[in-house]
């Protein structure tokens, strides 16, 4: 996996997830939320992991959709892409066992 959008950390049960895209205020585009996935994943397959905390890092929480990122669709509509592509980030955490949490750290 590349990750060059989002840093993972486990330390006594709590999973940090940083997203890693200063130079766009962590606009979400489709590399950031595939490794965020990938992240949320992780951490609820671990049974180490006891808390999720998703952060932004040092510039910001997130901006929103990067809209800079062209719309290839395979989705008909950009309520399809809201569903295909952004309800995935939401599900995971809001029905796994580890509660998680959003905030931006200094």
């Amino acid at each position: 996996m590349n990750e060059d959008c989002t840093r993972y950390r486990v330390e006594a049960g709590v999973a940090t997830i940083t997203m890693q895209r200063p130079e766009a205020m962590n606009a979400f585009n489709a590399l950031l939320r595939n490794e965020l996935l990938a992240r949320i994943r992780r951490a609820e397959e671990d049974s180490d992991v006891r808390v999720v905390v998703l952060t932004g890092g040092t510039k910001a929480f997130s901006v929103g959709a990067d809209l800079k990122e062209p719309y290839n669709p395979p989705h008909e509509t950009v309520e399809g892409l809201i569903i295909e592509a952004y309800k995935p980030l939401m599900w995971p955490p809001s029905r796994g066992r580890q509660p998680a949490s959003a905030c931006r750290s200094r």
